[in-house]
């Protein structure tokens, strides 16, 4: 990725005609020198000629479209969030673009195959009967390119949406029922994590009289107890919680219930992380 990245700066200079790779082997596993050794892998192969394959795949594949680069032949996508559930994917570009979009919705993924002009723009969108079922939700549109198509930059590629949907039952009745949307937007499974949450973040209450009165729940399928206190702290009331395990871009709906004088109706959440 490195290479990549900075041969394309390299060739989309201007006055740049060429670049060389320092060096074709490995120095020996000893060293070269005291002072500076030199004895890891500097090379393309290792000093038992054996290559280094992600490097001089990397080298394989961009070093043919380099003139594409220095001419400015190429494409350039990018995500933004639109309307509720919406992504709109540009290109930018010079020349067409073939790319695969993938659209996460609370985990599950779901791809699409996009064909785009130089200088235009599609708007895709997330399953839109998921997001109407109550609680939070979490929605992901990253873009790839596809069929050999070239780009410079990858770091506008994702967009992402935190969403709510009225509705969610509370497990039980509250003076108070604030719901907290918490999502992961990693490609990675993310185990129990400890959260910490600004009372005054929640609502505008006055959390020291509601001391032993905040019960968790999460409410994202079923109603399952989540540990929590309300901590004191001299700088403001602090709400502590193990949030449980998250799926990679997935999401966990909370509720916080403040006391248990009676219900009230769900509003949307005050905070999201």
């Amino acid at each position: 990725f490195a290479f990549t990245v900075y041969q394309k700066m390299l060739f989309g200079l201007p006055f740049f005609v060429g670049s060389d790779f320092f060096m074709w082997v490995d120095e020996p596993a000893l060293g070269i020198a005291a002072h500076f050794p030199e004895d890891s892998n500097y090379g393309l192969i290792n000093e038992k000629d054996e290559p280094y394959q992600l490097l001089t795949e990397a080298c394989v594949r961009l070093n043919p479209r380099v003139g594409d680069i220095h001419a400015g032949r190429t494409a350039e996508l990018s995500v933004r969030a639109g309307k509720r559930g919406e992504f709109v994917v540009a290109n930018t570009g010079t020349v067409p673009a073939a790319a695969t979009v993938t659209l996460w919705a609370d985990g599950v993924p779901r791809p699409l195959s996009l064909n785009l002009p130089a200088g235009k723009r599609q708007t895709v969108a997330a399953d839109a009967a998921a997001l109407r079922k109550p609680g939070g939700h979490y929605v992901r549109c990253a873009v790839e390119p596809a069929g050999g198509t070239l780009e410079m930059t990858a770091s506008d590629n994702a967009a992402d949406q935190v969403l709510y949907t009225p509705g969610v039952k509370a497990p039980l009745a509250a003076a108070r029922r604030i719901p907290l949307v918490v999502t992961n937007p990693e490609a990675d499974a993310r185990g129990a994590t400890p959260l910490a949450v600004p009372a005054a973040a929640l609502a505008k209450l006055d959390w020291k009289a509601q001391a032993g009165k905040v019960a968790l729940f999460d409410v994202t399928a079923g109603a399952a107890p989540v540990p929590c206190q309300l901590d004191l702290l001299p700088e403001g009331a602090e709400l502590a919680a193990l949030v449980p395990a998250i799926p990679p871009y997935g999401v966990r709906t909370l509720m916080v219930c403040v006391g248990a004088e009676k219900a009230a109706p769900d509003a949307g959440p005050a905070v999201t992380y």
